[in-house]
């Protein structure tokens, strides 16, 4: 089913209401949410300052009554291990905190538990490697405060029953003249509960949620308000749409009479705005059509009197293209006749001239053919020429690589000369230690030199197979160079003969061009004289062509110009009847309207 414009206009202001009111809701109760953890964290911290002060003054409570059972070992009025006994089992009895489940325990400095009230059993442990389900040492961290004067550490520890587990917050100090540390704490899911069950927390909880069903009620009340007040305004709206909506539909049919209620346009919003134009947009159609419905009525009556005049100007155009058919038909004969001769002139002119044309384009190309042939010859002969000193250059290169081969070698004998001294002052050095080591203390200078001469020599020996590898590398080098060249100076010697070969060809290809260069010559002075007689020929047969061309000029002349306004007045009379039919249409839609 189709749905009004009122109810999809109601229907999407509406939404808007609803979704601005629950974002409205959801925020102040997020606002209320997030207010009431913050004041519950407030009160966390308060009262978790108040437990720290509260398990810090039950810490040193203790260490006042070990030290007065150490005062009493100290005093000899009891000994140390009395003392001490005395001293643990006031603490394990100790308690305090409203239920009195808060408690002492002591351990040794060597994270040994000394006393524990509710773990008993694991007293004489070493707890070192103690850690809580969050990985915490909880002994380890209590010793390091401890032993910097005192402070707190949180983890996770067996409560006053034995069994449950719950994070903590504990203080720890030492007694330094028996190495303990004694050690309390309270428990924060206790913190948290006495907050969640205290008056205040209770009396805020209730107070935001009471706002929260206030301002939801409010809410609901708003929706229902602005919805209402939107449907209203939406359908005083629709109101003016469907007044215009029906003149629309009226104007539709043709009918342009009558105007839009003024009192709908006298409205200064929009809505008016558009009745104003909606009724001036009637009132010129409305006069825009009487003027065409006078201007059709004239057009069709030109319409039909040209349609007449053209019809008998047509008669008269056909007689006087019949007249002149029968002359131009002579005339075009005539100049067929004499159109086919002149052409048959100009081919064989035409023949006549390419012939003269490529002539001398062969005249040209021999000529360059000629002139580059020389040219190339003289070319082929400098690069003979050069091929032949670059082999004499290449043939030197190599005689000179030769002569570094022998000096190279030459090197090879001095440096095993040399590598026989470094052997020898090696084995000279080694024979000098030998000495200097009998000679004992006398001979310590002498053996520093002699290690001396033994680094000189064997800085020699692995000098000297540097350069020999070098020179291997050199000898390697030098052969290879020697091989190219040799391959260099046989494909020179075999390009030289090449040369030769082409520089022969080229001669025979110049004596070809010479005598073909007189053979044109000859051809070139025959085709001059026969295009003389031709163009002879072409001349008699253009002055009679002239003659005949004008005669059948002026009779295709006059033919065309009848054509042309045969096709005219055709044309016209297509028009005029076109216009007339669409005149007469005109004519009656127009007449649909009422004005």
């Amino acid at each position: 089913m189709k749905k009004s414009l009122s109810f999809k206009l109601s229907a999407i202001f509406s939404g808007i209401v609803l979704v601005t009111c629950l974002i409205l809701v959801g925020t102040c109760g997020w606002i209320f949410t997030t207010t009431e953890k913050t004041i519950k964290d407030i009160r966390y911290d308060d009262i978790l300052d108040g437990y720290k002060t509260e398990v810090k003054s039950q810490v040193q409570s203790g260490l006042t009554i070990v030290q007065y059972y150490y005062d009493q070992y100290q005093n000899g009025q009891m000994d140390e291990d009395t003392a001490k006994t005395e001293a643990l089992e006031t603490l394990r009895n100790f308690r305090y905190g409203d239920e009195g489940d808060g408690y002492i325990w002591v351990d040794s400095t060597d994270y040994t538990l000394v006393m524990h009230p509710i773990l008993p059993e694991q007293e004489g442990t070493n707890r070192r490697e103690l850690q809580d389900n969050n990985g915490v040492m909880i002994i380890q961290e209590i010793m390091k405060v401890a032993q910097q004067g005192g402070g707190f550490n949180e983890f996770i520890f067996t409560k006053s029953d034995g069994k449950t587990e719950a994070p903590k917050i504990a203080y720890s100090q030492e007694f330094e003249p028996w190495n303990w540390v004694l050690t309390t704490g309270c428990y924060t899911d206790d913190i948290n509960a006495n907050i969640d069950s205290s008056d205040n927390t209770k009396q805020i909880s209730k107070t935001f949620r009471t706002n929260i069903y206030e301002l939801t009620a409010e809410s609901v009340v708003l929706i229902i308000v602005m919805i209402v007040i939107t449907f209203l305004i939406i359908k005083r709206v629709i109101k003016v749409l469907d007044v215009v909506k029906g003149k629309l539909e009226s104007i539709s049919s043709g009918d342009l009479t009558g105007a839009i209620d003024s009192k709908y346009a006298k409205r200064t919003d929009e809505l008016g705005s558009m009745v104003q134009n909606a009724n001036k947009s009637m009132e010129n159609f409305s006069g825009i059509i009487k003027d065409s419905v006078l201007i059709s009525k004239k057009v069709t009556d030109a319409g039909d009197n040209v349609k007449n005049m053209t019809e008998t100007a047509l008669e008269a155009t056909g007689q006087i293209e019949k007249a002149i058919e029968g002359v131009a038909t002579e005339a075009t004969r005539q100049v067929q006749a004499i159109d086919n001769m002149h052409k048959t002139v100009l081919k064989i002119q035409d023949g006549a001239n390419d012939i003269t044309s490529a002539t001398e384009t062969i005249n040209k190309c021999t000529e360059e053919l000629s002139l580059n042939s020389g040219n190339m010859k003289k070319h082929i002969e400098a690069m003979s020429k050069g091929s032949g000193e670059m082999t004499e250059n290449v043939s030197t290169i190599a005689s000179q690589i030769a002569e570094t081969n022998q000096t190279i070698e030459k090197m090879s004998e001095i440096l095993s000369s040399i590598e026989e001294i470094a052997s020898e002052t090696n084995l000279l050095a080694l024979n000098a230690s030998i000495e200097a080591a009998r000679a004992g203390e006398a001979g310590k200078g002498f053996a520093v030199v002699a290690d001396s001469i033994k680094g000189l020599s064997e800085n020699t020996s692995k000098e000297l197979e540097r350069i020999k590898t070098i020179i291997t590398s050199l000898v390697t080098g030098f052969d290879e160079c020697a091989r190219c060249i040799d391959l260099v100076v046989n494909s020179n010697e075999t390009n030289i003969n090449d040369t030769k070969e082409v520089i022969t060809a080229f001669s025979l290809i110049e004596a070809g061009i010479s005598e073909t260069n007189d053979k044109i010559e000859k051809i070139s002075s025959v085709i001059s004289d026969t295009m003389d007689e031709i163009n002879s020929v072409s001349t008699q047969v253009e002055e009679v062509e002239g003659s005949a061309e004008s005669t059948a000029a002026a009779s295709q002349q006059v033919t065309a110009s009848t054509e042309e306004l045969t096709s005219l007045m055709n044309s016209v009379e297509g028009d005029i009847s076109e216009l007339a039919s669409s005149s007469h249409e005109l004519e009656k839609k127009m007449n649909r309207f009422t004005v």
